[in-house]
Order: C-alpha cells, then sequence, then structure tokens
C-alpha cells in the first residue's frame, strides 16, 4: 500500500497540498477527516475516491475554504493558506465546482461566463473585449456548441455543468475541485464533461475529481488516494490505477484474509445483463410488485416487496435509490413498466394516487416532512386531518392535544410537543414525523435517510420504531440510504444499487458487514476484489 503522506522534500514546490488534516463539525463530535494529506499538482487530474461517509465532500471544503480544519496546514505552490474564506481561496486560484451549481439560470451563458472574469467591470465597459474573452473561454473549454444567447436554466443539466466548469476556468483557475461532476450523466454529456476537464488539465490546471464511477477515475486520473473512515489508506497509479485495486482499498478488504465472509448473494457487474429480483425469501403477502420499471436514470427493474419486512435500498450517492422510492411515491413518472399494489395494478400521477393506495412516503430532508408555523402535536396529526373528508369537522385544540397526548407519550416524545414544532430537537422531530406515518397503517412506507442529523439514543428508537411499523401494520418498509450502519441495523434484507441498476440482493445476518456492502456497491466481482 503506498500512503499519501505529504513528503517533506516537496514542502515549496508547485501544487495544492494539505498535510494532517483534522476535521470534525463541532464539539464532542468524532472527527471526519483524519490526519489527511495529499498533494495536487499543475497540470494532473487527481481522482479522490472512498465510501460515503469517507471524508471525500470534508476534504473538498477544507481545500476549497469552506470549512476550517482544527489541525493541519493547506498550501499553495509553497505558500502556507491559513484562515481562509471561500472568496479569499477563489482569489488565490482555487475554485471548486460544488453538485449544488452556482450558475444563475435566467442569465444567458455568455453572461455566466463573463460572471466568472477577474476583470469583469471593465469587460461590461466594452461589448468587443467582452465577446473576445467570451470567445477564448467557448474555444478553451469546447463549447462550441452551446448557444452563447440561450438562458443558462433552459439548457440540459449535463451543459450547464459545462458552464459551471468553464466559468471556473475563466476565473483563471490554477486547481479547480470538482464534486461528483458527472453525476447522474452518460454518453454525450459525460463525453463532453472529460474533454473539459482534459483540456483544462493540458492548460497546466490541478483538478481534484470527487467521483463514485471508478471506472471514470480510471479513464481520466493520472492517479488515485483513496478515503476510507475520514484517513487515506491508499494512492494509486500507473497500472495500479484500476477499479479492482481502488475497491479492495475502499472496502477494506485489502487488509482481510477471508475474503466476503457471509451474507449470501453475489455482485454483479454494473454492465452485466439486467438482473429479476423479484424471487427472495418472503414474510407477510406481497404488498408491491413492479415488472421492467424504467426511467431515464433507471435500469429496467422487478421486485416483490413482502408485508412485515423491512427492505434496505443502499448504494453510493446517485445510485438510483431516491429515484426509485420516487417512482413508488407518484413523485415521478416512470417511462415504462408496471407497479401493482396489494394485487392490483396501478398508475401513479401524483403523490395523491400512491397515498390513496396506502403508500406514504417520508422525505429524508426533514424540512420538507414539517410545518415549521404549527406545534408538534398538529404536525403528528397532520395525517388524521389531511385524510378526512372536507364536510367533516375539524377536532378542535384540545381535542387534537388528547390525541396527541397520547400519541407522544407511545413515541417517547421530549420536549414541549404542545408548542412549536422547531422547538423540539431533530430526533423528536423525527419521531413525530415517522409517528404521522405510524397512524396512516400503510400498506408500503417509503423512508430516506430517517437516521440523518438524530443522536444515538433518538437513534435507536426511530429504528424500533420502522421495525414496528413493518410488523405491526404487515407493512413493507422501504429504507433508502447511503449509511451502511442503517441500513445493516434497520433491514431484513438489501437491495443494492449502482447505476440505477440492482446488483445485488443481500439478507442481513450477524455477518454481513459494511465491507459486503461497499463492495457490492462498487459492482466489482468477488473475483475480482480478491485478485486487486
Amino acid at each position: 500500500m503506498i500512503n499519501s503522506v505529504a513528503d517533506p522534500a516537496r514542502v515549496g514546490a508547485p501544487g495544492l497540498q494539505c498535510a494532517d488534516v483534522w476535521l470534525r463539525y463541532g464539539p464532542g463530535l468524532p472527527p471526519v477527516l483524519r490526519g489527511v494529506s495529499l498533494t495536487v499538482m499543475p497540470g494532473e487530474v487527481v481522482g479522490l475516491v472512498g465510501h460515503n461517509g469517507a471524508g471525500k465532500s470534508s476534504l473538498v471544503k477544507v481545500l476549497a475554504g469552506a470549512a476550517h480544519p482544527e489541525r493541519g496546514s493547506i498550501a499553495l505552490d509553497g505558500e502556507r493558506m491559513e484562515g481562509r474564506s471561500l472568496r479569499q481561496a477563489m482569489a488565490a486560484g482555487i475554485s471548486c465546482v460544488w453538485q449544488e451549481l452556482s450558475v444563475i439560470p435566467t442569465m444567458s451563458v455568455s453572461d455566466n461566463l463573463v460572471l466568472g472574469m477577474p476583470d469583469r467591470a471593465r469587460l461590461v465597459a466594452s461589448r468587443r473585449l467582452t465577446r473576445t474573452r467570451v470567445a477564448e473561454v467557448v474555444a478553451r473549454c469546447h463549447l462550441e456548441n452551446i448557444d452563447l444567447g440561450a438562458t443558462v436554466g433552459s439548457l440540459p443539466f449535463v451543459d450547464r455543468q459545462r458552464i459551471e466548469i468553464a466559468r471556473a476556468m475563466a476565473l483563471d483557475a490554477r486547481y479547480v475541485l470538482l464534486d461528483e461532476p458527472t453525476a447522474g450523466q452518460r454518453g454525450r454529456g459525460r463525453d463532453e464533461l472529460f474533454a473539459l476537464i482534459r483540456s483544462a488539465a493540458s492548460h497546466g490546471v490541478g483538478v481534484l475529481l470527487v467521483d463514485h464511477h471508478l471506472d471514470e477515475v480510471v479513464d481520466l486520473a493520472h492517479r488515485a488516494v483513496v478515503l476510507r473512515d475520514g484517513m487515506v489508506v491508499g494512492e494509486v497509479a500507473g497500472v495500479e490505477l484500476t477499479v479492482a485495486r481502488m475497491t479492495a482499498l475502499m472496502t477494506g478488504f485489502a487488509d482481510a484474509n477471508d475474503g466476503l465472509g457471509g451474507g449470501g448473494g453475489t455482485a454483479h457487474s454494473v454492465h452485466g445483463r439486467v438482473t429479476d429480483h423479484s424471487a427472495g425469501s418472503r414474510s407477510g403477502a406481497c404488498r408491491l410488485r413492479c415488472s421492467k420499471l424504467w426511467s431515464s436514470t433507471l435500469t429496467a427493474t422487478s421486485l416483490e416487496l413482502h408485508g412485515g419486512t423491512v427492505y434496505g435500498f443502499y448504494g453510493l450517492e446517485g445510485a438510483g435509490q431516491s429515484e426509485l422510492l420516487s417512482i413508488f411515491a407518484g413523485a415521478t413518472v416512470p417511462a415504462g413498466g408496471s407497479i401493482e399494489v396489494d394485487g392490483e395494478q396501478v398508475a401513479f400521477r401524483t403523490p395523491a394516487d400512491a397515498v390513496r393506495r396506502g403508500i406514504v412516503y417520508l422525505s429524508g430532508d426533514r424540512a420538507q416532512m414539517l410545518v415549521r408555523t404549527l406545534s408538534g402535536s398538529d404536525n403528528l396529526l397532520l395525517g388524521q386531518i389531511a385524510s378526512k373528508p372536507l364536510w367533516s369537522l375539524a377536532p378542535t385544540r384540545r381535542q387534537r392535544q388528547r390525541i396527541a397526548a397520547g400519541l407522544v407519550t407511545q413515541l417517547d416524545v421530549r420536549g414541549d410537543w404542545r408548542g412549536s414544532i422547531t422547538g423540539l430537537s431533530g430526533g423528536n422531530q423525527q419521531k413525530l414525523v415517522i409517528g404521522r406515518a405510524l397512524q396512516r397503517s400503510p400498506a408500503v412506507a417509503l423512508l430516506e435517510g430517517p437516521t440523518l442529523g438524530v443522536d444515538v439514543a433518538a437513534r435507536a428508537q426511530i429504528l424500533e420504531m420502522i421495525k414496528g411499523l413493518a410488523v405491526d401494520n404487515d407493512a413493507a418498509v422501504c429504507l433508502a440510504s447511503t449509511d451502511e450502519d442503517e441500513v445493516l441495523d434497520a433491514c431484513d434484507e438489501v437491495f443494492v444499487m449502482v447505476g440505477g441498476r440492482l446488483v445485488d440482493r443481500l439478507r442481513v445476518t450477524p455477518s454481513l458487514g459494511k465491507e459486503r456492502l461497499r463492495a457490492s456497491a462498487v459492482a466489482v466481482s468477488v473475483s475480482a476484489i480478491k485478485r486487486g
């Protein structure tokens, strides 16, 4: 294993360097970065890879000036940079392209590019100079096939990404940090992004590329740094820069002698044929069945979900688990395939259609599920109130609180649930959201990241509530998550997704560990991992 520790002999040499960086997001919280060191040289593309929560985005924030480490140093071309802000980092030549794009959708492509130029005040006064400078950026970034007069919001997402990267280069950035630039992109769009990244490197720009698609890292990067649990566990380059080698380092199997261990299931290549996952262990009646379901981001998917079971849908960010649940919830209309609920074929066009068939959905974004102007008790009872016909009399405030009192006791909600929902902790807010679903006695419950941002005690209670939701209601519970611990603690079975495809189905047993999930999530076969 090659450790990516900064070489003292290179201190003062060109490059963007971090050395022994430690970061935590609050007092008493565990560190998310543990002594990370790496270097990006001018004209070099460095891949930064790792499983969910490995620390990739946190490291990007540190390098971009959006987060400040508690220990360690950042140096740009040999000069230490302490206490930087995002603006100061950009002025120094470090530009970051986040997953949430910052291009202005109501402005033209040309105007967005001008916004990225350091002398834009002078350019605004000279239309001729503006055209010249924009033409230079267009040629350098291969944007000839984009209409410069079009509003950015009217363009496909991949073209907006290209404009975002081009704007960073228009800033005369010396180092560009790319956080998942090809998420959800394939075909022409991805190829054009690749060309832009290669063009940046050929002009001497150092590129740090965060990418879950390991084949893209092999295609683009000169070398790759692998993070696991906040630490650098290896660096690979040349003939060692392979999907199998990176996977071995990411999952930890490079350090294990017993292979994958138990857990059942077989990892399949992401490029393999479509697999029918409708067979498998069953407990209660079949509550939901889908056949050859597909969309712009999902490959034909077939599966059955039975009552009394908690199913995990696990994968790296953007693997397709959220999109699949969105179709089940009626928020996304599939391009093809069929869905049955309790044996009857359905065609959901809106979320209301899904609700009427007994499907409840809880977003991973708690703010979307709460009405912040209402009390905790009213938020808890929203499902009951919404299900009543318009002509019926709504319960009085006293009646609502009496009903809620019994429920919050069952849910073990701590704090003033009669007051504003904002006065409760995140864990107690989440209990109310899940409690709302419990009251509906759903056929299918769809949950995304239900324990995100809650403390350990609340997490344990919420996971018990999820299991009770399945067993007590004979419901099929679908839990989409990128958190291995959440999946292993809550679920009976796990569907692993890669690139919009189901690639594995695993029974959760004591022998099934995080390493096994991570291996499946990068869709590399057992034999390939062992060879790595």
